[in-house]
């Protein structure tokens, strides 16, 4: 059986704790990541987590990226080639 942790109720249900705030919030990036990282690489992999850990603030900087995303994404052809060049990074 597994047990979920909600480090967020945990964290309140133990106000005496000895670790900080940065400590709990990168045990969440690390639930986080188990989940969601499905990156080929490791500079793909490090990225990923920098951006959990570190998550952008500003919204100009947040709808940039968010642009950035789409628009890789509705190109099939740049998503195609980007896609070959890191299967060929792992192999």
């Amino acid at each position: 059986m597994e047990v979920e942790l909600n480090y967020s109720e945990l964290k309140e249900k133990m106000p005496d704790r000895t670790m900080d705030d940065l400590s709990w919030r990168l045990i969440e990036v690390e639930n986080l990541m188990s989940v969601i990282d499905h990156t080929k690489t490791k500079v793909g992999h490090k990225t990923l987590y920098r951006s959990l850990a570190n998550p952008l603030m500003s919204p100009r900087l947040i709808k940039a990226k968010q642009d950035s995303l789409r628009e890789l994404d509705n190109d099939v052809s740049m998503k195609a080639s980007l896609s070959g060049y890191l299967d060929d990074l792992v192999e």
